[in-house]
């Protein structure tokens, strides 16, 4: 841009000659670039390019693109990455629609030697779970986005395995199948090399299996209707949908399917007092502790520290952790057989170690909340050095690792809770959220 002094700008007169224009290029730094926007022949455009260096440049990025895209002209090639352009490592590589997506130096984190697999996709979805935080993805959103990022194999495996058919309802709790089938579709797709068809079959056959047991475009239904659940007396809305996701359950963990049987859980559950479990899920330091004695006064809370220091004298000893846990539970069970409601304060950042609480629960007939703490790892580091006894670093980050919301079945009220402390109800769904949504 041209700036006249303002004192001269008032002179009529005054005759400016342009001798050269230059321009300086931004030079194009994509192996020192820790976030990737590339795009391929499929963008269709200079214009659509135009559109990824938009982006880029909001996520302080650099733009990449395939060959195809050099080729067509679309952008020039030092932005060309591949066996015929650069090798990069970003931490985040974002793929606008691409020819050719397999390149194992485009996709991988530098090269990666022989025989050696790429990084689990356990580190694709905590990169992920970071990147769409930062940008404030919706967290039902992102975590959707997280979950078919970790299951992305499983599709083809499944069939092939010839797994039961729990394995498909209990993964259908979890996300969509018919978008894990799609994301599938367009992994095989955008495959360098031809994909065998062996492996094309076994995705359709995943299709297939999960379209017999209606569990392709949503989770699995209660093995017992409304009018049925209606026939003992449940009419509240929420006590229906307690009764219903507590037979959910039974039917995708105990790999039952006789209706019977399930009729005679119902009356079961109908006799008993309705005790209530709320679940904390979140890694060590991210505050659940402190927010349970301040928002959750009016339960029982069993805490595994409390219980460790009574067993070991110190709530930080991790040797006898098999008799903690059972004498957590034995404390809960025994609390919800009376209707109280409890508060179960530990790490329950998998399902694994949320099953033990999760089937007590289920054999008293009590309702769960669950509240998953949404507090990302910066946060939370920062607030374990204030804390008076600090976790290690790298449990924290174990627990990240590894940190997964909970199922459908696993609890009738899932709650978030973020980094001020505000608790948000994410599922069910409310019928205002859904016409808002």
């Amino acid at each position: 841009m041209l700036c006249i002094p303002p004192q001269l700008a008032d002179l009529a007169d005054v005759l400016i000659e342009v001798i050269e224009t230059s321009q300086r290029e931004k030079r194009v730094n994509l192996k020192g670039s820790r976030i990737i926007v590339s795009g391929g022949a499929g963008v269709g455009s200079p214009e659509g390019f135009g559109l990824l260096r938009s982006l880029a440049n909001a996520l302080g990025g650099e733009i990449g693109a395939s060959r195809a895209a050099v080729d067509s002209g679309f952008v020039g090639k030092d932005h060309q990455i591949g066996q015929t352009g650069t090798t990069v490592r970003p931490a985040l590589y974002i793929a606008a629609p691409l020819l050719h997506v397999g390149r194992g130096s485009a996709r991988s984190p530098g090269n990666i030697p022989a025989g050696v697999p790429p990084p689990h996709a356990r580190h694709s979805a905590r990169v992920a779970r970071s990147f769409l935080r930062r940008i404030r993805v919706p967290f039902t959103i992102r975590e959707h986005a997280v979950a078919l990022i970790s299951h992305h194999g499983k599709p083809a495996n499944l069939a092939r395995s010839g797994a039961p058919a729990e394995t498909f309802l209990r993964l259908a709790c979890q996300l969509n199948l018919e978008a894990l089938y799609r994301l599938s579709r367009a992994e095989m797709a955008a495959a360098p090399e031809a994909v065998p068809g062996e492996r094309r079959l076994s995705l359709e056959a995943f299709r297939q299996r999960a379209q017999q047991l209606g569990v392709f475009h949503a989770p699995p239904e209660c093995p017992l209707g409304p009018q049925e659940l209606a026939a003992f007396g449940i009419q509240d809305p929420q006590q229906a949908h307690r009764a219903a996701n507590a037979l959910r359950y039974f039917r995708l963990r105990s790999s039952l399917v006789a209706r019977q049987w399930f009729v005679e859980r119902l009356r079961q559950e109908t006799r008993r007092p309705c005790g209530r479990l709320v679940l904390l899920i979140g890694p060590a330091g991210c505050g659940k502790s402190s927010w349970a004695r301040q928002q959750l006064q009016h339960t029982q809370i069993i805490s595994s520290d409390r219980t460790r220091a009574e067993l070991t004298g110190d709530p930080a000893d991790q040797s006898r952790n098999y008799l903690v846990f059972q004498r957590c539970t034995a404390r809960m069970r025994a609390m919800l057989k009376a209707g109280e409601s409890v508060t179960f304060d530990a790490t329950n950042y998998s399902e694994e170690l949320r099953r033990l609480p999760v089937e007590a629960a289920r054999r008293c007939g009590a309702e769960i909340h669950s509240y998953f703490f949404d507090v990302d790892l910066t946060t939370v580091l920062q607030r374990n050095q204030q804390r008076a006894r600090r976790v290690p670093e790298h449990v924290i980050r174990r627990h990240f690792r590894l940190l997964t919301p909970p199922a459908l079945y696993e609890a009738d009220q899932q709650w978030v809770v973020d980094c001020d402390g505000e608790a948000r109800l994410y599922w069910p769904v409310e019928p205002e959220q859904a016409r808002s949504g």
